[in-house]
């Protein structure tokens, strides 16, 4: 509350309307929440669906996965040794895997979402920052951004 009041105050002060700066401010501070809140929820609602998928068709959607009496848990815990390591481990996969049904690949879109989330919060916050004009909070979120891309691309899964 302190924050806002001298926020009110410095806007006053260089002879801006009490509301109009704060107003934009509080408008991209919503707007950023609001990509984490929704992504999370939209994560959690595909995770419960491949979930749901699971439960209605009795098996993840990948063959080998009862190899040698293993339960289904098992299965989804041990993915390398199940069909030669044929689980979805790309986001190609993971698509393809959702296109066909499978109930694991849809859960890993879930959970792909949900790590997916915070990085485009960070872009959205690139361009709230360069709709503010704020060039030094721009470069610094440039960079973090640009580092949580290039760790995706090189960076290798299992």
């Amino acid at each position: 509350m302190a924050e806002r009041g001298t926020q009110i105050g410095k806007a006053a002060a260089s002879g801006e309307p009490a509301g109009g700066k704060l107003d934009h401010i509080s408008e991209m501070e919503e707007l950023i929440g609001g990509v984490l809140r929704y992504g999370v929820l939209l994560s959690f609602a595909i995770v419960l669906l491949g979930v749901v998928l699971l439960a209605l068709q009795g098996n993840t959607g990948y063959a080998g996965n009862h190899a040698g009496g293993r339960s289904q848990l098992q299965a989804l815990t041990d993915y390398h040794a199940a069909n030669g390591g044929r689980w979805p481990l790309t986001p190609t996969d993971v698509l393809s895997g959702v296109a066909h049904g499978r109930p694991y690949a849809v859960v890993m879109l879930g959970l792909l979402v949900l790590i997916a989330t915070p990085v485009i919060r960070v872009g959205a916050s690139v361009i709230a920052f360069a709709w503010e004009k704020d060039g030094a909070y721009v470069a610094i979120t440039s960079y973090v951004f640009l580092v949580l891309i290039v760790s995706f691309v090189i960076g290798k899964g299992g």
